[in-house]
């Protein structure tokens, strides 16, 4: 589920795109990207991390100001906020403004990468759904030693369980309590969400937006 498909390759010279950054903007510990130990890439620990502290945290950028101060920045992280399909559409379409060719594989991307907080993990009263401007690059496990919260402005990765140095980061995506309407947008374009691949996976239903 992490990758970064060859499509991809060129692209960034027209503009950046979460996809293929490969920084380590916002850790907080040292951190590695390498090939996963169950598909495509994925990003591991430089030193050990003890339960309950930060590994990574994003501000939260609305879209509109994302969108105005020119897209993804080499070297600056953030989470951007997404609250309808018009959302994603409008993010969608200023990624291909400089190459509209690519609208099929941007589209992809997006749906992989999207991801949400459900409600009962932020202080906002309702759910965050976003997507980072640098990519995690963390694959799913229904044993994650990654949770994820949102507090003050802040979209936060924790350890929910002590990490050795040279382990992988995972999150569970069936934890991500996605809305209908990302939902709703990925089904329009025949594609799926991390969340409603995993539940084919898994064979259960994840949560849901309130938790």
């Amino acid at each position: 589920m992490a990758q970064t498909p060859s499509s991809f390759i060129g692209m960034s010279e027209s503009l950046l795109l979460p996809f293929d950054r490969h920084s380590t903007s916002g850790f907080f510990f040292p951190v590695e990207l390498k090939e996963s130990t169950v598909a495509g890439i994925g990003r591991f620990a430089g030193s050990s991390i003890r339960k309950g502290q930060t590994v990574r945290a994003d501000n939260i950028i609305p879209l509109s100001q994302f969108i105005k101060d020119g897209g993804v920045k080499e070297t600056q992280a953030g989470a951007v906020r997404l609250t309808s399909e018009g959302d994603l559409d409008e993010l969608v379409d200023f990624w291909l403004a400089s190459q509209p060719d690519q609208k099929a594989c941007v589209e992809e991307q997006v749906s992989w990468m999207v991801a949400s907080c459900p409600k009962n993990r932020t202080d906002l009263g309702k759910g965050f759904t976003y997507i980072l401007a640098h990519s995690f690059h963390i694959n799913h496990s229904t044993k994650p030693n990654i949770v994820t919260d949102v507090s003050h402005g802040v979209y936060f990765h924790r350890a929910c369980k002590d990490i050795k140095q040279g382990e992988e980061f995972f999150l569970d995506y069936m934890a991500h309590g996605m809305p209908d309407w990302t939902q709703s947008w990925c089904v329009k374009r025949n594609l799926k969400d991390g969340q409603m691949l995993c539940e084919e996976i898994e064979g259960y239903k994840g949560l849901n937006e309130d938790g």
